[in-house]
């Protein structure tokens, strides 16, 4: 009989605990991952090395086209939605300045013609990319994924130079894109300019990988820095002026950014 008590008073102490255990599980569950756990704000400077846009074969003896990196900038704000422990999904809204740089040398009997271009291309961007957190710490990261543009300015400077390398009066800056053409000995016999946007296509779209390093500075605030290498996939030129030679966009931005990661919360029952 004492047996069958003691028996009892210990099963009915493993149901009490069994219960206060489930209490306060119940009381400090985190709760259900949130839309966006995490704010950022970004700047930094960029590298342009557009692909493309250069001149026919037959005169690649009489025609040096040299392309140069062009520096230019970003800065936005980006959300990050939690999918999984080690899986975020971010997307960002910027403004960037994007450009091409280059020197045409062009050669014509005993002279020779060198002028010196630099476009820059401001655009709006959406991006979107998976980003896959690594280390035990998670504080790496690697993202995959895409942009989408809306070109909203351009703005140009040329500078010319003659044989004796006299600087000729210069175009200086403008609004617009020049384009030249040749005759058969590779001078410069025409050009055209267009004036605004109209020889640009409206919008950009290309993919993006990126690395990002983040440091804990305290509690929920963090420094974020990132390299992205970003591709564009479509001539950004309008196809309908036959003077437009392909280009396409691509460059290399180093962000540092200020990260705010949300705090979780719990469930604490009274």
């Amino acid at each position: 009989m004492r047996n069958l008590l003691l028996a009892g008073l210990i099963v009915s102490n493993m149901i009490a605990i069994a219960q206060k255990i489930e209490t306060d599980l119940e009381k400090y569950t985190p709760k259900p991952k949130r839309f966006i756990d995490k704010v950022e704000v970004f700047a930094g400077p960029s590298l342009s090395f557009n692909y493309g846009n250069k001149l026919v074969d037959n005169y690649s003896d009489l025609i040096e086209n040299k392309r140069l990196m062009k520096v230019g900038y970003s800065y936005g704000i980006g959300v990050y939605h939690p999918v999984k422990g080690r899986l975020d999904i971010n997307a960002r809204v910027l403004f960037e300045q994007k450009g091409t740089k280059s020197q045409l040398n062009s050669y014509s009997y005993a002279s020779r013609s060198i002028i010196n271009s630099e476009y820059s291309y401001d655009y709006l961007t959406f991006y979107l990319a998976p980003t896959f957190l690594i280390g035990k710490r998670k504080n790496l990261a690697i993202s995959f994924g895409g942009y989408f543009s809306k070109i909203k300015r351009v703005k140009g400077f040329i500078s010319t130079y003659d044989t004796q390398g006299t600087v000729r009066p210069t175009k200086g800056s403008f609004i617009g894109r020049y384009w030249y053409g040749f005759d058969d000995n590779g001078g410069i016999n025409s050009f055209t300019f267009i004036p605004g946007l109209q020889s640009f296509q409206e919008t950009d779209f290309g993919l993006s990988i990126g690395l990002a390093y983040m440091i804990h500075i305290h509690g929920n605030h963090n420094i974020s820095l990132k390299l992205i290498d970003n591709y564009g996939l479509q001539n950004i030129y309008n196809k309908k002026y036959i003077e437009n030679l392909p280009e396409k966009n691509h460059n290399l931005s180093l962000i540092l950014g200020y990260l705010f990661c949300r705090p979780v919360k719990v469930n604490i029952k009274n």
